[in-house]
């Protein structure tokens, strides 16, 4: 389907768009008591310019494969809207469930990538909270509607974000608080947090 195995995590990845990449990561457990494997296919759209943003603010690495913007398992993406795994083991024929999975990424997972290409259409997608984990949106979000020109709304967005990690001190909160007082002098905010 015109995947391929991109950067240092070495992700599935096909072009969508300039700076935009569909991702397909084959998440895998193993039991050997039943010689069970099975596979969740996980279905991204990176859009490299939200995560070279959420890189620089948050002091990290951009890696242009690696976080996905937005992902979700294929078959949320289908009209069951419910998880799809896919189970392999010596005893059953291999070939039927590899053609649903790559089916399943070609019918459910293409589309998507292409529907979330564009920028506004992927922070809308953000918006409906359907996929995606809320601590990744919680990044990803703020930047991309910074990156519209929307500065207000990401400011409220981080505002909101930031009480509900309120007075955690943990490394994830953190890392949090750092990344969002970074966008928000970017927003005009020249306290960063200072402005809550």
């Amino acid at each position: 389907m015109g995947f391929k195995k991109r950067g240092k995590f070495k992700i599935f990845s096909i072009e969508i768009d300039q700076d935009v990449l569909g991702t397909v990561g084959l998440n895998t457990a193993a039991r050997k008591e039943n010689s069970m494997f099975a596979v969740n296919p996980v279905i991204g759209i990176l859009h490299q310019q939200i995560e070279r943003l959420v890189a620089e603010l948050s002091g990290y690495e951009f890696d242009e494969t690696n976080p996905a913007t937005l992902s979700t398992n294929v078959g949320y993406l289908a009209p069951e809207n419910s998880y799809f795994g896919f189970l392999f083991s010596e005893n059953h024929p291999i070939d039927p469930d590899l053609e649903m999975l790559q089916r399943s990424v070609e019918i459910y997972g293409l589309p998507f990538m292409r529907r979330n290409a564009d920028l506004r259409s992927l922070v809308e997608t953000m918006q409906a909270g359907r996929y995606g984990v809320k601590f990744m949106l919680d990044y990803r979000l703020p930047v991309g509607l910074f990156l519209l020109g929307e500065q207000a709304q990401a400011k409220t967005y981080v505002e909101n974000a930031l009480k509900d990690v309120g007075a955690r001190t943990d490394p994830a909160a953190i890392q949090y608080k750092g990344f969002a007082s970074k966008l928000l002098e970017r927003l005009g905010c020249s306290n960063g947090l200072s402005q809550q």
